[in-house]
């Protein structure tokens, strides 16, 4: 029994969703590549939990967040609190309401989170395999810097060849985030690893 899949998940953001004419494609892998706190976090956050709310199943991989961060993130996005007083700690008695109920209302059932500081490609095969969901977030290549070696952008690009493939292989909307270097400029698609030659195993590439 294979269940009907749409032509593409919702990013969360309808003007996104526009752009990428549908939202993030079924069976290929999207690029979100973006400079340190930018929001590229919150952006799968978003699309995860879009998802997660119309009945879709999650997996989420992460290198450099806690389950317990990225479980406290998607309570505070559904809660709608102030993520920045939220993590100062200035919260009021409202916001506990909030979170609490937002808490509640999350199908965590259908999230899958894997953290760990190093993820391989295969490890993502395999627990899609088992756990065969819609949308899978993959937060796991290595920070984006300028003096990344021949060799190290050789073994990436092998890396993200091989995500596009799971992504293909299980029919799944599979997003990949990559971390630029600081910069007082907008990224460029140059500034992904091998000049910019990372994209082509992408069928659309989000810069923010």
């Amino acid at each position: 029994h294979t269940e009907a899949r749409p032509e593409y998940l919702s990013t969360g953001l309808r003007s996104l969703d526009r752009v990428l004419q549908g939202g993030y494609p079924m069976g290929e892998a999207t690029l979100v590549a973006a400079r340190p706190k930018v929001g590229a976090t919150s952006l799968l956050l978003g699309g995860a939990l879009a998802a997660l709310k119309r009945g879709e199943r999650v997996a989420y991989f992460s290198g450099s967040l806690r389950e317990e961060q990225i479980r406290g993130r998607f309570v505070v996005l559904e809660s709608r609190v102030n993520g920045y007083r939220f993590r100062a700690g200035f919260i009021t008695a409202e916001d506990r309401i909030a979170l609490a109920a937002a808490r509640e209302r999350i199908p965590w059932s259908a999230l899958s989170i894997v953290t760990r500081r190093r993820i391989l490609p295969e490890e993502v095969d395999g627990h899609l395999f088992s756990y065969r969901p819609w949308l899978v977030v993959a937060d796991i290549l290595p920070r984006g810097s300028s003096g990344v070696t021949t060799r190290r952008v050789s073994a990436l690009l092998t890396a993200v060849q091989h995500l596009a493939h799971i992504a293909r292989k299980h029919g799944v909307a599979l997003v990949v985030r990559v971390v630029l270097p600081s910069a007082e400029h907008p990224p460029s698609r140059l500034e992904l690893p091998g000049g910019g030659a990372m994209a082509g195993a992408f069928s659309a590439v989000i810069l923010l």
